[in-house]
């Protein structure tokens, strides 16, 4: 368990770089999504191998919301 005096030896600079650096990754967990949400479905593309495709590309667009959700600040 962390202390109120753990806490008051915190460094502000490393917690600020901290938060900066997640707050860079979330944003690109988010544009990665979006440009990944646009790959599919592809136009014309039918049969198993596109239904496949999407239901996979579903999976890890699912994946992804849950990471950018981990991360937000």
């Amino acid at each position: 368990m962390v202390s109120l005096a753990d806490v008051k030896r915190w460094n502000l600079d490393v917690l600020e770089d901290v938060l900066r650096t997640v707050q860079k990754r979330e944003q690109f967990l988010i544009c990665s999504g979006d440009d990944f949400g646009r790959v599919i479905p592809v136009e014309g593309w039918s049969g198993p191998a596109a239904a496949t495709a999407g239901s996979t590309h579903q999976s890890l667009m699912s994946q992804l919301d849950t990471m950018a959700a981990g991360v937000k600040v």
